[in-house]
């Protein structure tokens, strides 16, 4: 586990926030989750950079992908600076680490409680929409009523999607990066496939040093050929020579997975990953008609080139019912992983599309008062 990041008790006063400024916030309420059972109180650790504008019209809220921190600049640094789509000189800019992970937030690694102490499998089963609960929980803490753009990629992606369906007129614009409505069957059984390598792990669950750390570097090779293509690999990590062994490829799976192994948390990392198989915003709410239709956000949905775990036809989908989507296929190399490696694509088409935004408000203001 990498080392705890620095908190602050409370984060009331945003108007300091020239650097990024994280925080731990504990709720002692009582959250009942999807499933029927409830946490007796939780922690999220978020983290704000920029400065609140006395309209409070200014917020970016940002959904990180599955197992990124609630600091934006440690993973996503391309996106955030002068012109780009997180600007700390214009907007303020908010990232909570979700419930279920192991970068401060209450889950398998932190169960919450005075002792906050590591509950592994015994942590009870959230699901996207517990995960979702416990955010706007946050945001009512902070007391936002509106936010204007909402960012998120992939896991981050879906958490937004949940919180549209849950607060149709919370997000004034929402960009949606490599996600869709609902986790397909593929995806599920890419997440499954991952799991089985943890649970054939004999320490995980353990109280064992290191419990788990075999089984989460196999579950996260696994994952990386899902984050990546075939046409990715054979530029990449293609052998010159015809040897019959110590192929690059099986050194770079290996590689790729010990060093996961080593900063992340195991039974966290099972628990997101089931987190991420419950998303559906249709669960509970009616057709797709009826939920998407009541969205009122208008929406950036981005599919990412030869995305092989969220392609362009699962991510366009919804757009078909969104009272406001446009639909743009990122050209990128690098698959689902585009969503870190082609950050500064992103947050190019990110501006364009607010910019676009703008124009259109502008003018049908005019047209108005003309």
């Amino acid at each position: 586990m990498r080392p705890a990041l620095a908190v602050r008790a409370d984060a009331q006063d945003f108007a300091s926030n020239a650097l990024p400024q994280t925080v731990r916030w504990d709720c002692g309420d009582r959250l009942t989750l999807e499933g029927g059972d409830h946490l007796d109180g939780f922690s999220l650790t978020y983290t704000t950079l920029g400065r609140l504008s006395a309209a409070q019209d200014n917020i970016v809220w940002v959904l990180h992908p599955l197992t990124c921190s609630s600091d934006v600049t440690e993973w996503w640094l391309d996106m955030v600076g002068p012109g780009k789509a997180l600007d700390p000189s214009i907007h303020f800019i908010i990232c909570a680490n979700t419930l279920g992970s192991c970068h401060g937030s209450t889950g398998p690694a932190n169960g919450g409680g005075p002792n906050h102490c590591h509950a592994g499998l015994k942590f009870p089963q959230i699901t996207m929409a517990d995960v979702v609960s416990a955010l706007d929980c946050l945001r009512r803490h902070l007391n936002i009523d509106r936010i204007a753009l909402g960012v998120g990629g992939s896991y981050g992606g879906q958490q937004l999607f949940e919180w549209m369906a849950r607060a149709p007129d919370l997000f004034e614009h929402a960009c949606i990066i490599g996600a869709s409505d609902r986790q397909s069957p593929w995806a599920i059984a890419f997440n499954e496939a991952q799991r089985m390598a943890l649970e054939a792990d004999p320490t995980f669950g353990t109280d064992a040093p290191n419990a788990g750390s075999a089984g989460l570097a196999a579950a996260r090779a696994i994952a990386m050929l899902s984050y990546r293509n075939a046409a990715l690999y054979a530029s990449t990590q293609a052998d010159a020579d015809n040897r019959s062994s110590a192929f690059r490829a099986s050194a770079y799976q290996r590689a790729v997975g010990e060093k996961f192994a080593r900063w992340f948390d195991a039974c966290s990392y099972w628990m997101l990953t089931r987190i991420m198989d419950s998303h559906n915003i249709y669960r509970g709410r009616g057709t797709k008609a009826e939920v998407l239709t009541r969205i009122n956000s208008r929406c950036l949905l981005v599919a990412l080139e030869a995305d092989v775990l969220f392609p362009a036809s699962d991510v366009f989908e919804p757009a078909t019912l969104l009272p406001a989507a446009t639909c743009l296929e990122l050209p990128c190399d690098h698959g689902h992983d585009s969503i870190l490696t082609h950050a500064e694509a992103l947050s190019s088409r990110i501006v364009e599309f607010m910019d676009s935004q703008s124009r259109t408000l502008a003018k049908a203001k005019a047209e108005i008062e003309g």
